[in-house]
């Protein structure tokens, strides 16, 4: 917060004077009963302090807005007097990637709890089976929340706190905020939409993002900061960020300011340049309702006829070196879910947020904010929604990503966060399809990188594998999905669902089908081998990490007489499987 203190002290003192004086008459204004006249005011001020033609980071619009939000009193003030309203129980100190934290197994309920090391010194953890580490992705504090570990594990500082302990917010102190939050997100928005330019080849515009990032950094640690204040604020915020109406009425191109009708523009293009357009340029499209006010989205192409696989020519991948040509199989779309894989709908700042997050490839100052609002429990609940919501658009742009450990790390710094959750988890499994959602993307991941199988008769072979020497593979690209698969199956009542869902298991075993019979190794007869193979490492990967822990994870459950049903049940698929498989191999058994 002391940065921002500097940048205001540098105004020139008429200049700040009139800020001071303007923000004292505008609350003044809105604190009456008819305060139409002071909305209007403050309107045409946002207008001008706001608008996307100022330069972005404009330390003059972040003055101007400390200013506001403070209705004229000094900002660090307005900061302490918010704070003593904070009714916030959870820790949720974010961390990013080297942050040494601790993990209590004893006071754990998921696996992947984490402490801040000052919640843990606070904590009575005497006795108990903890470690230190080094966190890899990045994490946050998890201390005050029951969902992922047991209170008797809590600080002092964040055990429950009655609700007499902490007196009400007065309307008049964040009656500014609330006004003028939805704006700022908004002007940052437009900001991102102006920023984007969707690349003119596969290679991503890393200089672009990182010079709109880069002007944007002041904008996104105001928020940060923002979030600091605790509950109060943050509610605010979440407010602002999911209110579909001011959503509707700011973003929806449809008014007379030029501005907003350009931005819009430039947000269509970048859905579109995502392999994404409006359902009216997609007559083929029957399965999308139109809803007032909200942005709905479908894939450019129509799927395929049902039929034979097709297959193209591939070189192969593997350490660089071309061996040959390889045949790259590309099914026909019946295990392809539209409704999962191609369609968006953005309703609220929140859900566009994302959106952008996604699209700047998750820069780790915008993560860091969406991450600082967890503490909020109904922003955790819309935002793990919209993260659901976009779930397959994200695994799509890390697939064509070429910075995909980076990309990867801060995809499992907030998952991790949302499926550690059980509680949450379940929500979202039942009102959002979670396990529709992960099975499909892993199965179109997947399904990018097939080769017929080279077992038995290959010529006449129906089955395809997945090949080793693809980057999706050989880089491990697809570990954040797996990652996040194995997190909720962790959770009893998710692995129940799953295990009683007959397409479910049906899809799953389609999945582990690709990796029987992959990276085959023949023995070569007639020329040198110049170069060894490296994919076996990959096999091994995709072997232990998709195939096997998913399926530790799920007989975890099944170890008593009552889960004796599920057992049974997923025994027979795999048997059914396995006869599939003998019959595309034309496997006959003399």
């Amino acid at each position: 917060m002391a940065a921002f203190i500097v940048v205001a002290a540098e105004s020139p003192p008429r200049s700040r004077e009139k800020k001071v004086a303007t923000a004292v008459r505008l609350k003044t204004e809105l604190g009456r009963p008819d305060n139409s006249q002071g909305v209007q005011q403050l309107s045409e001020l946002l207008d001008g302090v706001l608008g996307v033609d100022r330069p972005a980071g404009d330390s003059e619009a972040l003055d101007w807005c400390r200013c506001l939000l403070a209705g004229g009193e000094n900002f660090e003030d307005f900061c302490k007097t918010v704070r003593s309203y904070d009714n916030a129980t959870l820790c949720g100190l974010v961390w990013t990637a080297n942050f040494v934290a601790y993990r209590c197994r004893t006071c754990g309920i998921s696996p992947c709890m984490s402490l801040c090391a000052e919640c843990f010194n606070l904590g009575d953890h005497a006795g108990h089976d903890f470690n230190m580490f080094r966190s890899q992705a990045g994490g946050a504090c998890d201390c005050g929340d029951s969902n992922v570990m047991r209170e008797s594990g809590f600080c002092k500082r964040h055990r429950i706190k009655s609700n007499s302990s902490v007196p009400s917010v007065p309307k008049e102190l964040l009656m500014m905020s609330e006004l003028v939050l939805p704006r700022f997100i908004f002007s940052l928005i437009q900001y991102l939409r102006e920023g984007y330019n969707e690349p003119a080849t596969d290679l991503p515009s890393e200089k672009d993002f990182q010079k709109t990032l880069q002007m944007l950094e002041p904008h996104i640690s105001f928020l940060e900061d923002l979030t600091k204040m605790g509950g109060a604020m943050r509610s605010v915020l979440t407010q602002a960020l999911t209110n579909q109406q001011l959503y509707k009425d700011l973003c929806s191109g449809l008014g007379e300011n030029v501005q907003v009708q350009k931005s819009h523009e430039k947000y269509i293009l970048a859905l579109k340049g995502s392999g994404l357009a409006l359902p009216e340029d997609k007559l083929t499209c029957g399965l999308l309702e139109q809803v007032a006010g909200s942005s709905t989205l479908t894939a450019e192409g129509v799927p395929e006829t049902p039929g034979q696989p097709e297959s193209s020519d591939e070189e192969d991948q593997d350490s660089g070196q071309a061996v040959g040509k390889r045949k790259r199989v590309k099914l026909s779309s019946g295990s392809k879910d539209q409704s999962i894989m191609d369609v968006l709908k953005h309703k609220c700042f929140l859900e566009e947020l994302l959106f952008w997050t996604i699209k700047y490839e998750f820069p780790q100052k915008m993560v860091t904010f969406l991450l600082n609002m967890l503490p909020d429990s109904d922003y955790k609940i819309a935002f793990t929604k919209t993260f659901v919501q976009h779930y397959a658009f994200i695994m799509k742009t890390l697939k064509k990503s070429h910075e995909s450990d980076t990309m990867s790390n801060r995809i499992v710094h907030i998952s991790v966060q949302l499926f550690s959750n059980e509680e949450l988890a379940r929500q979202v499994t039942e009102e959002c399809q979670l396990l529709d959602v992960m099975v499909t993307v892993l199965l179109y991941m997947m399904e990018s990188c097939l080769i017929k199988s080279e077992l038995q008769d290959e010529e006449n072979s129906l089955h395809v594998v997945v090949n080793c020497g693809e980057a999706l593979l050989k880089n491990n690209t697809y570990w954040p999905l797996v990652s996040d698969f194995i997190n909720i199956l962790s959770h009893q009542s998710v692995a129940k669902k799953f295990l009683e869902d007959h397409g479910l298991l049906v899809t799953w075993m389609n999945f582990v089908s690709f990796f029987q019979g992959m990276n085959l190794n023949k023995r070569e007869l007639n020329e040198h081998v110049e170069f060894e193979s490296q994919t076996y490492y990959a096999a091994f990967a995709a072997e232990l990490e998709a195939c096997a822990q998913p399926m530790w994870g799920l007989l975890s459950h099944c170890k008593v007489r009552e889960t004796q049903d599920y057992t049974k049940n997923v025994v027979r698929y795999c048997l059914e499987a396995l006869q599939d498989w003998f019959d595309a191999i034309n496997f006959v058994d003399e």
